[in-house]
């Protein structure tokens, strides 16, 4: 086989012959980005349960919620602790639409993100 565009381009098939759809690396950009303001993007994922059964949410974003804005008397809240928790737990703090309470899902057990299979090798 010829590969006139590089390696990558032959990393790339192998990742599309896998099944592959997406990098857990823009799952992750796409999700910090969802979270900025309480009218973010939605986005559907899939994931692996604790049980080992499979789940599936529609219309989930990152969670924005009054306790990440705002600290105890009104003090500023220091964003970059908040993500240092999320890295640090390794996990997506998520709400569906229409829900009053918010979930939380491993990254690692992340199956699909927007009906795409993830590759969490990048």
């Amino acid at each position: 086989m010829s590969y006139g565009g590089g390696w990558w381009c032959f990393i790339f098939d192998i990742m599309n012959m896998a099944g592959f759809g997406i990098n857990i690396s823009d799952v992750i950009a796409f999700y910090n980005e969802s979270g900025k303001s309480s009218e973010g993007a939605f986005f559907e994922i899939e994931y692996r349960k604790a049980d080992g059964d499979f789940g599936h949410k529609k219309k989930v974003r990152r969670y924005a919620g009054k306790k990440h804005l705002t600290a105890v008397n009104g003090e500023k809240r220091d964003f970059r602790s908040v993500g240092d928790v999320e890295r640090d737990a390794s996990k997506l703090f998520l709400i569906e639409e229409g829900a009053t309470h918010n979930f939380e899902v491993f990254i690692c057990c992340l199956v699909s993100f927007n009906g795409k299979r993830i590759d969490h090798r990048f």
